[in-house]
């Protein structure tokens, strides 16, 4: 079980398939535990990675995080970190994989605050806004019944390429879990991409098994590492 679902995963990293067939209506307990682990496990591996190119002075420190800076209670931690952060971040990030018009609405919601947040300029922002409207457009147009065979070609030539972009804007997104984290520039990739990683798995998870097992699996990661923040952080 556990080679054949390692298999799946991988392979369906190699090529990622809008419309794979979900054969469970909630994942058997057995392939959340190796998710799981997998996820814990190479995150583990990454973190480590990075600690190491600290060390060798080849990149900064870690920035600071919010949590220790904010001194959040044990109980909001737990609470926003595992009850409300996964329930958002799947709805926001994985329910869209199966979507194409959560998916065009969530590409220019995502401009227009990647270009205010950065530039903090309204007038881009207008310049956004024109793109979303241009977005609703093109969905209204592919779900005209004569360009289904379109709409179909269209999913499934660019859902590769988005799958992973989604992936990255999630790791990104969680940058903000930094203080000045703007200062590091692009290197601050560096210490997302275990949640990058986790981005990968959840979104196998979300069009294999369905969002609440996505959901599902997201909390017991979460919950597994704010425990350990809790009981052995600093």
């Amino acid at each position: 079980m556990v080679q054949q679902l390692l298999a799946d995963f991988f392979g369906y990293l190699k090529n990622p398939d809008p419309f794979l067939k979900q054969k469970y209506k909630f994942m058997p307990y057995q392939h959340l535990m190796v998710l799981l682990v997998l996820a814990l496990v190479v995150s583990s591996i990454l973190e480590s990675s990075a600690d190491l190119l600290v060390t060798l002075k080849i990149i900064l420190p870690q920035p600071a995080s919010i949590v220790r800076n904010n001194e959040y209670s044990k109980l909001k931690l737990l609470l926003e970190g595992v009850c409300i952060a996964p329930v958002l971040e799947e709805c926001i990030f994985r329910y869209q994989l199966r979507s194409f018009t959560a998916a065009n609405f969530f590409v220019g919601f995502s401009i227009i605050y990647g270009v205010y947040d950065y530039l903090n300029t309204y007038g881009e922002v207008a310049l956004c806004l024109l793109v979303l409207i241009a977005i609703i457009i093109f969905n209204n147009w592919l779900n005209k019944d004569i360009r289904v065979k379109f709409k179909f070609k269209f999913i499934k030539s660019t859902f590769p390429t988005y799958f992973y972009l989604i992936v990255l804007i999630f790791g990104l997104v969680h940058s903000t879990n930094f203080i000045n984290y703007k200062q590091y520039g692009f290197a601050i990739i560096i210490w997302v991409l275990p949640q990058m990683f986790g981005g990968l798995i959840l979104g196998f998870t979300r069009m294999k098994y369905g969002l609440y097992s996505a959901i599902m699996l997201h909390c017991t990661y979460n919950l597994f590492s704010i425990g350990t923040f809790i009981l052995f952080g600093s």
